[in-house]
């Protein structure tokens, strides 16, 4: 008790180039997904009131890929390999038939990152152009119109895509 939310860490997708002393290889969707049960259950068997949340996804690739898949995009053997689904539903759905099968839920809260990606909005740019570009990107959040500004150039509409996958 005392702690109502536990992420279980911060994101682990890309722990290989932000945390290379802890773990220096790239994780797959398996170990990502037993990573998170084995800490998720380890928690809620100490404190069974916890709000587990996860898996604290870093952004747009990690919602679709594992970190085995960067610099191979297109050919994606990880992501093929897990029923060529996004890594989020696929996730989402294993941790649901693992918590079924259990019978103790262990995630409570869906929980990603989000980093508008456009030009110059991580650079500390306050020029007008770029503060505009930073206000526009948030409708990739909500606005199912709104095409990224960004390498992503597809509408992400971040906040209906998530329940759509959550629902299913």
């Amino acid at each position: 008790g005392g702690v109502q939310f536990y992420a279980m860490d911060n994101e682990p997708d890309i722990w290989d180039v932000t945390h290379t002393d802890i773990h220096p290889a790239r994780m797959g969707y398996d170990d990502l997904l037993s990573t998170f049960m084995e800490y998720a259950s380890s928690v809620k068997s100490v404190d069974p009131t916890a709000m587990i949340t996860g898996p604290v996804s870093w952004g747009w690739t990690g919602y679709y890929h594992s970190p085995r898949d960067r610099d191979q995009w297109e050919k994606r053997p990880d992501r093929r390999a897990h029923e060529d689904l996004p890594f989020i539903p696929w996730f989402l759905r294993e941790v649901g038939r693992r918590d079924r099968a259990s019978g103790k839920r262990t995630l409570d809260v869906l929980d990603i990152h989000f980093y508008p990606q456009g030009a110059g909005t991580f650079e500390g740019k306050t020029d007008p152009a770029t503060s505009a570009l930073r206000i526009r990107s948030t409708r990739a959040l909500w606005d199912k119109d709104y095409i990224d500004e960004s390498w992503i150039g597809e509408p992400i509409k971040l906040v209906p895509r998530m329940k759509d996958w959550i629902e299913r």
